[in-house]
């Protein structure tokens, strides 16, 4: 009686074990299957295309934009809690710029590219006030502007010589006073686009 009481305790027991061990297994295999579908999941969408996405807060105000606009130019647009436009990244064929805006939405540090590099600092005015530039054949140039006119500056020319503004003007002056030609050293003429800035609040 003690014997087959034993036999059968010992059959229980090995038969519980072989069931923990069935469970252990379909246990695992039922918490591999999300992670699967989730591996999957992840490499479907390893691209993302898309012609617009925004970026909103708890709030739901859209707190950055990355779209297509114009005739199709891609521009990355970044605001603050109020929605208002703080930084402008963009690229058109002509020019590819970088605006920043203060805290009231006024254009007051641009960096641009067309022909050649241009850096700007803008008054809360949003008057262009410092010019930096790489022009004609690597001439470099820094001008500083009054208000209405870039009315100092200077830089050196693709030959190397250094020039002064005004004494650029005077010198320009005299030759054409004399009857003799020749064109200005430096660009001074800043990229509109920088200039003017775009966003739906820009203030400008």
């Amino acid at each position: 009686m003690t014997y087959s009481f034993e036999r059968r305790l010992a059959n229980l027991e090995a038969e519980n074990r072989r069931l923990r061990r069935r469970t252990g297994w379909l246990t695992a295999l039922l918490l591999s299957v999300p992670l699967l579908g989730a591996a999957r999941v992840f490499e479907h969408f390893a691209e993302v295309r898309a012609e617009r996405f925004v970026l909103t807060d708890a709030k739901g105000v859209e707190r950055g934009v990355f779209e297509l606009v114009g005739e199709g130019h891609p521009q990355l647009v970044m605001r603050d809690p109020d929605g208002g436009d703080r930084m402008i990244l963009a690229a058109d064929p002509q020019t590819a710029y970088l605006l920043f805006k203060d805290q009231k939405l006024k254009n007051r540090l641009g960096l641009a590219v067309d022909q050649f590099p241009h850096v700007l600092l803008h008054d809360e005015q949003q008057l262009p006030r410092i010019h930096l530039s790489v022009g004609v054949d690597g001439a470099s140039n820094v001008l500083l502007h009054d208000g209405e006119l870039f009315t100092l500056g200077m830089g050196i020319d693709k030959d190397g010589k250094i020039w002064r503004k005004p004494e650029i003007d005077r010198e320009m002056e005299a030759r054409a006073a004399a009857g003799e030609t020749g064109e200005r050293r430096a660009p001074i003429v800043p990229p509109a686009e920088v200039e003017a800035g775009s966003g739906k609040k820009g203030g400008g």
